[in-house]
């Protein structure tokens, strides 16, 4: 008899009203601050994912601008040797490659995958080889006051790495904005 009463007193009908409101509350609010936890995390994760997806498109961006950077530096070549303004070349220059290195650094900086790291390795690459040509044959050239036709053969060779430049960034940019 004392055993069955023992077992009935851990039953919910033997307690009082009260007592099982308190525990129906406790319960309630344990499973609403559960529910809070779990929403906080779910919102804690679609701020990551927001903020991951703008800093993505904020280096897209970027990286559309560097899509542009070999005709931006073939324009101040022609500048250049259409201008005959050396001091002003000189000026232009240096501020396009100063601006070349930073992005291309920062090209280095953005690239995460295998194939992104090779498209910026073959940028640079080209970048150095531009630079190479317009700084060790087309400016003694111009300083001399060559003839366009000497400079034109040259022209070639920058074509080539003004398009190399260019088309690495391209797919870089795309797959970025992917």
């Amino acid at each position: 008899v004392m055993i069955q009463e023992h077992k009935r007193g851990l039953s919910m009908g033997s307690m009082k009203v009260s007592s099982r409101l308190y525990i129906l509350l406790a319960i309630a609010a344990a499973a609403f601050c559960i529910l809070l936890l779990i929403a906080e995390l779910g919102l804690s994760h679609l701020g990551d994912l927001q903020d991951s997806g703008h800093k993505r498109e904020t280096e897209s961006a970027e990286m559309q601008v560097a899509a542009r950077l070999g005709a931006s530096m073939y324009q101040v070549i022609a500048d250049s040797i259409i201008n005959r303004d050396l001091t002003a070349s000189a000026k232009d220059w240096s501020e396009m490659k100063s601006a070349s290195e930073k992005m291309l650094k920062r090209a280095e900086e953005i690239a995460d995958t295998p194939e992104e790291k090779q498209e910026v390795s073959k940028a640079s690459e080209a970048y150095r080889e531009l630079v190479k040509i317009y700084e060790s044959k087309v400016l003694p050239l111009l300083k001399v006051d060559a003839e366009l036709k000497e400079i034109r053969v040259l022209d070639s060779a920058m074509d080539e790495q003004v398009k190399l430049i260019d088309s690495q960034f391209t797919p870089f940019a795309r797959s970025l904005a992917a």
